[in-house]
């Protein structure tokens, strides 16, 4: 059923204006990339890898060609074995070790900081560059992390001396129970152990890298703040809630993908669905949850478009994504476009020439919009999940620009009094001196 009669209520800011000078956005927008784009993509830079293997002195020539302010290092496996050191298991009270892995990683800590220490010490020696530090760390000590023998791992937590803290943070002694869905206390736990491994992360990683490069920018995948009360379900439906992420900036990925989401009730007796549009809406108010949550800066990872799980990997809704992401706050994208690994793997599955270069345009088209003025996303408060238009406003300058997209096969918007025809397209720009406009479907 189109929801043809329904307004929607967008553009009534919920932030005194102080606060949006404090949360102003300058300058263009720029991409990191996986792997590297054409010549001609002067938005996108791809990140310098670092590795075990890695020659510093190599990567520190690198470096010096990135453009002035976007030379990214992504670490791909220094910090890798940072929760797994087989030191860092659990005691009983008697202090003896136990086959279990704690959530104390001090040698893990102390192992990972001691590499990332060397290299870039040699690094820097070398005359290197470090502008940005990208993470992937995605081990952790989640309720999901601890897939074999959760229960018996939770307990041995419990039983160890250290966890008195911990267990005052739960409000419970028996941390076995997180492993029993029913209970919820997986959502609390999962909040801590993310606060966990952002802290150890911080202490083996990003601490040392700063010390080295005290104005270097970091953050790392899927790390960022979601409060209790601000949470979205993810794409499993789990209402997960987030309180901390490590380095300077929080991330999180975009990727148009939806899971078991697909099928729980969100508004009224039907599942919320997985059509391209739906996935679209529930993504950006992840988006502006996280950016209500927080006014620490954001760099959301998007995907190349050929994304196999993606839902907008055959249809206009992945540009739709770029623009709502840039006018909700993003700071800096972080750009997924790997190819081709192994001999096994489908082509069309993969990052393209193309596909680089329609980020590189959508990128530019932005910039040109933005300018040099400061501005300030207008719209971040959540939209009705049956919506039946999405639209993102934002103050740049003293001017107003809003994106507006609608399901597929609408003819026309009706932005107050003025009806805007769609021509065939999903979503289309209005920019004005008003600040507060309510948008529906035209009849």
């Amino acid at each position: 059923m189109r929801l043809s009669t329904i307004p929607l209520l967008l553009v009534i800011p919920l932030l005194a204006s102080e606060v949006l000078a404090d949360r102003a956005l300058q300058g263009p927008l720029h991409a990191f990339a996986w792997s590297k784009p054409p010549d001609d993509c002067a938005e996108i830079t791809p990140m310098i890898w670092v590795r075990r293997d890695s020659d510093p002195r190599e990567l520190a020539a690198q470096s010096r060609q990135r453009p002035s302010g976007r030379a990214a290092l992504f670490i791909w496996d220094l910090e890798r074995d940072l929760l797994s050191n087989p030191a860092d298991v659990c005691r009983t009270a008697d202090g003896q070790p136990t086959e279990y892995l704690g959530v104390w990683p001090d040698h893990g800590i102390a192992t990972v900081r001691e590499r990332v220490q060397k290299f870039f010490t040699a690094f820097q020696a070398a005359g290197g560059r470090c502008d940005y530090l990208i993470l992937d760390y995605e081990g952790g000590y989640s309720n999901w992390h601890m897939r074999r023998q959760r229960a018996e791992r939770l307990a041995a937590i419990a039983a160890d001396p250290r966890s008195a803290e911990l267990c005052r943070k739960m409000g419970t002694d028996e941390l076995a129970r997180i492993a029993d869905l029913g209970t919820g206390l997986y959502l609390q736990w999962n909040a801590l152990a993310g606060e966990l491994k952002d802290r150890a992360v911080d202490a083996a990683v990003f601490d040392p890298v700063r010390n080295l490069y005290p104005q270097v920018k970091c953050s790392n995948y899927g790390s960022y703040i979601m409060t209790r009360e601000n949470a979205v379900p993810d794409l499993n439906g789990h209402l997960q809630w987030s309180i901390s992420h490590c380095g300077t900036h929080q991330s999180k990925a975009f990727y148009g993908h939806i899971g078991q989401l697909a099928r729980r009730k969100l508004a009224g007796d039907r599942p919320y669905g997985d059509g391209p549009f739906d996935v679209l809406r529930w993504q950006l108010n992840t988006m502006r949850a996280i950016m209500r949550s927080s006014d620490d800066p954001f760099q959301p990872w998007i995907s190349h478009k050929n994304f196999a799980q993606s839902r907008f990997r055959d249809n206009d809704y992945y540009t739709e994504l770029i623009y709502h992401l840039a006018l909700s706050g993003a700071e800096d994208f972080l750009y997924w476009n790997p190819g081709m690994w192994r001999q096994d793997q489908k082509p069309e599955e993969f990052r393209t020439d193309k596909h680089d270069r329609l980020v590189n345009s959508l990128l530019a088209e932005l910039n040109a919009k933005f300018g040099l003025q400061p501005r300030n996303c207008l719209t971040l408060e959540p939209m009705p999940w049956d919506s039946p238009l999405i639209a993102t406003g934002m103050k740049v300058g003293d001017r107003f620009l809003w994106r507006i997209t609608a399901p597929p096969g609408t003819p026309a918007i009706q932005a107050g009094e003025q009806r805007l025809e769609l021509n065939g397209e999903l979503g289309l720009w209005l920019e004005g001196s008003r600040e507060k406009v309510q948008f529906r479907l035209a009849n």
